[in-house]
């Protein structure tokens, strides 16, 4: 990830890169390590390849271990081989060193930077729980464990030094107190002054968990104050070397790196009263911004680059001392640890689990079962009610299926010829009719006139016993039996018909519940994913726009304070603003790159950045950020944004 201290240290190399383009040393040799070329006798090579191992321009920041071995080799070499230690030194070898006080430069604002974000968080889980009575409670209840063993080591110690009893060594108020509370440096007159002075409202106990919270709380907002300002004592004073100011812009660099890590350089493990005091003392002080920057400007020596190089090699030593001095001063007034916060829930979570385990074993044979019948379900549901539905209406589409109907077209006409066959011989029996007349009587059948019969008919039924005996009363109700038989196959084709014209509908039709329910099914799924995958703008969305909030509520403060003829943030001020660009970036790399909209933020951001830019210019590219980008609106929730 490109961050704002790769960017910021890669202008700079390209600044020097300007500054000392005709000052590298053209070889013949096919030399590639800077020690072989030492060993050789060429300081000149040395130096080129030195300078070129130490690369500005990378992604990540150069190793400082192999800047210190680089210094290292030109200090022991010094004194034969390059300039006396009383000389100034030669552009080549001012190439060299300067190069290295910016890659230590870089190094140390990085580390400034990460050692900034911590403390914020800390700060705010402190901000959480002070003041807070419910929280403070739950707090103690965590620290319960951690506290009662602390007690039982220092009684433990206690009896052994003083060979005193429990009983005596538990009679003492100061010794109870500050076991249950060791992380706070107390004396005995602070203790007693707490035994004496608690709100009677409030127990001894709870009075001394906030008055241990408050003071943590303090003491951590004090330090990121500290840090922030140095951050922003960094970024104000940041090198601007020019040609013939190579030494003085060089002696400013490492001077400043050198009053920044000057309060973590004494070793801050020692758990004493005397030393956590002193880091209480170290941690209130101020930075005395205005100093500072008054030494930088009245630096008038041209120290020699012997002196800068064993001034950097130290400094790369006390790298390393700082980090731990600043790790050991976080975890004394850091948050608890994980397994102090999440003892309790996960006690919790145990009692519930071995519970939930008891119970699911108890009926694990109609749980199982249960399982069984919904993957039966699952399947079933799966099979008939999507699948075959859906092979159905395919074969519809491809009319491979003709099996839709109710009457074939054969039987219908093989009721229609027994019908026409029937009334014709009943009709040629009974009234002798000629050729024409029969087809005449044959086509009013077809057409549903069965007057020959009826009126046949209403004569049988005036004598039906005898007429059933002996007449034709039997012979007519049967044909119009055939007649109701054709006549409801004619519905039935009718019927036929509308169902044929209608297949592909039924067939949808069958196969759209299943198919809307398996769509909101994996809809659902997709919503799912999509939250936890982070694809959904709203996952960003809110962190950004707290953020903004911040830096906006930054500038709008600085414009009450700052000063008309600098209109510029102070240092803390600016170290803060790093830090919450720095956020922002992390947040923008899950922003899409479609329509170069990650591209652009982080063009914003930059311009947030610049130190060149004043206070009020600032607030106008706010301004047009919150105009340009959707996802900085609370009302909106998409990703469409213009540059």
């Amino acid at each position: 990830m490109s961050t704002f201290v790769n960017e910021h240290i890669a202008q700079l190399n390209h600044s020097l890169s300007t500054i000392f383009q005709q000052q590298e040393y053209v070889r013949a040799e096919n030399i590639t390590d800077p020690e072989t070329a030492l060993k050789q006798d060429d300081p000149n090579l040395f130096l080129t390849l030195a300078s070129q191992g130490i690369d500005l321009s990378h992604p990540t920041l150069p190793n400082v271990q192999t800047v210190k071995k680089y210094l290292d080799l030109y200090t022991s070499s010094s004194t034969n081989t390059f300039l006396t230690s009383e000389q100034e030194g030669s552009p080549l070898e001012w190439a060299f060193i300067t190069k290295c006080a910016v890659a230590v430069y870089g190094v140390l604002l990085d580390r400034v930077l990460n050692s900034t974000l911590p403390l914020s968080e800390s700060v705010n889980y402190w901000n959480s729980v002070y003041g807070s009575s419910l929280n403070e409670a739950y707090y103690a209840l965590q620290t319960a464990p951690v506290r009662a063993v602390s007690l039982a080591t220092r009684t433990i110690n206690t009896m052994r030094t003083t060979q005193l009893g429990l009983g005596s060594v538990l009679q003492s108020p100061d010794h109870i107190i500050s076991s249950l509370f060791p992380n706070r440096a107390r004396t005995k007159s602070a203790i007693r002054h707490s035994l004496e002075l608690f709100s009677p409202h409030r127990p001894l106990l709870a009075q001394l968990i906030h008055e241990e919270i408050g003071h943590k709380k303090k003491m951590l907002e004090s330090l990121r104050t500290q840090q922030a300002t140095r951050l922003g004592l960094l970024m104000k004073m940041t090198p601007q070397f020019t040609v013939d100011r190579i030494p003085q812009d060089t002696e400013r660099c490492v001077k400043l790196m050198e009053y920044i890590m000057e309060p973590f350089t004494t070793n801050f493990n020692d758990a004493s009263t005397a030393q956590q005091q002193h880091i209480d003392t170290t941690i209130t002080t101020p930075v005395n911004v205005q100093y500072v920057i008054d030494s930088m400007n009245n630096i008038l020596e041209r120290s020699t680059t012997y002196a800068i190089a064993n001034r950097l090699s130290k400094m790369i030593d006390d790298l390393t001392v700082c980090h731990e001095n600043l790790n050991a001063v976080h975890e004394l007034y850091q948050p608890p640890s994980a397994l102090v916060r999440y003892w309790i829930p996960a006690l919790v979570l145990y009692i519930a689990g071995n519970t939930t385990m008891t119970y699911v074993f108890n009926r694990r044979d109609a749980l199982l079962t249960w399982f069984h019948e919904l993957g039966d379900t699952a399947c079933d549901f799966a099979i008939n009610w999507i699948w075959e539905p859906v092979l159905k209406v395919w074969e519809t589409i491809r009319l491979k299926d003709q099996r839709l109907g109710v009457l074939s077209k054969e039987g219908l006409r093989s009721d229609l010829d027994s019908l026409e066959r029937m009334v014709l011989q009943f009709a040629s029996t009974n009234y002798h009719l000629s050729e024409s007349e029969a087809q005449d009587l044959i086509a009013k059948v077809r057409d549903g006139d069965l007057s020959v019969v009826l009126k046949a008919y209403e004569n049988e039924i005036k004598h039906p016993l005898k007429n059933a005996i002996t007449g034709d009363l039997i012979q007519t109700l049967l044909i119009q039996v055939q007649k109701t038989k054709v006549d409801v196959d004619l519905a039935m084709a009718a019927l036929d018909k509308l169902l044929k014209s209608n297949e592909l509908n039924f067939a949808f039709l069958a196969v759209a519940p299943s198919m809307l329910l398996t769509w909101a099914f994996f809809a659902w799924l997709k919503n799912v994913y999509s939250r936890r995958t982070g694809h959904q703008v709203g996952k960003i969305a809110q962190p950004i726009r707290e953020a903004m909030r911040r830096v906006e509520r930054l500038f709008n403060l600085a414009s009450v304070d700052v000063k008309p003829e600098e209109e510029q943030l102070d240092c803390e001020s600016h170290g803060i603003l790093i830090c919450e660009i720095h956020l922002l970036r992390i947040y923008a790399l899950q922003l899409p790159r479609r329509h170069s909209i990650r591209d652009h933020f982080m063009e914003d951001l930059r311009d947030l950045e610049n130190p060149k830019l004043t206070v009020a210019q600032k607030l106008n590219v706010v301004t047009r950020m919150s105009r340009s980008w959707d996802f900085l609106q609370p009302s909106r929730g998409t990703l469409n944004g213009s540059s």
